[in-house]
C-alpha cells in the first residue's frame, strides 16, 4: 500500500487526523473485518502484548507476565479490563491467522462455538484455535493446518480468551 511504519503509528496515535491513505486503509480494515474510517479503529489508549515465541517445533506461545510491547488499543476495546494483543505464531490456523499477525483479545467474555480462542494453559502455554465445545471435562477446538479437532483436558486449562481483531503482520 506504500504507507510507512511512521505514518501508521501517527494515524494511530493521533498525531495525523486525516491521511491521503484513508481510503486504500478503509478497504484494508474491510478486508479483514473492520469497517468505518481508519481513525475509528484505534482508541488513542494502549495496551499490553504478551506471549513469545516458542519455537516452530513446539507450536504454541509462551505466556508471561510481562509485556512484549505495548500497542494501540482498537476502539472494540476501549475501556475492557484487562484486554490485551498477542502475535500468532506458526500456521497452524493459516489461512486465517498468519505468523506475525497480531490479534486482540478480550479476556472476559466466555467463548461461543466457532469463536476464535486464545487458551492458556496451566503450564503457560498459548495456543490459538477455533473454540467448538466443553464436552465431558474436555475443551474441544479446532485448527485448520492440519485440519483436526484437538481436545485438550480441562484441568490443564487455565483460560479461554475470545480474539475479537488482528491487524496483520
Amino acid at each position: 500500500m506504500g504507507i510507512s511504519q511512521q505514518a501508521v503509528a501517527d494515524m494511530e496515535s493521533g498525531d495525523t487526523q486525516k491521511s491521503k491513505f484513508d481510503h486504500d486503509l478503509r478497504l484494508a480494515l474491510e478486508r479483514y473485518g473492520k469497517t468505518g474510517s481508519p481513525e475509528g479503529v484505534f482508541s488513542g489508549e494502549t495496551m499490553p502484548l504478551f506471549g513469545k515465541a516458542a519455537g516452530a517445533n513446539k507450536g504454541y506461545l509462551v505466556m508471561d507476565n510481562d509485556p512484549v510491547e505495548w500497542v494501540s488499543r482498537p476502539t472494540d476495546l476501549k475501556g475492557v479490563a484487562n484486554a490485551f494483543a498477542v502475535y500468532a505464531t506458526g500456521d497452524s490456523m493459516f489461512p486465517k491467522y498468519k505468523e506475525g499477525d497480531k490479534l486482540w483479545v478480550n479476556p472476559n467474555p466466555g467463548p461461543r462455538a466457532g469463536d476464535y480462542v486464545l487458551i492458556e494453559t496451566i503450564d503457560q502455554e498459548g495456543y490459538i484455535k477455533k473454540f467448538k465445545s466443553w464436552s465431558d471435562g474436555f475443551l474441544v477446538v479446532e485448527q485448520f493446518n492440519p485440519q483436526k479437532i484437538i481436545r485438550f483436558n480441562s484441568k490443564k486449562i487455565k483460560k479461554v480468551m475470545k480474539i475479537v481483531g488482528m491487524w496483520e503482520g
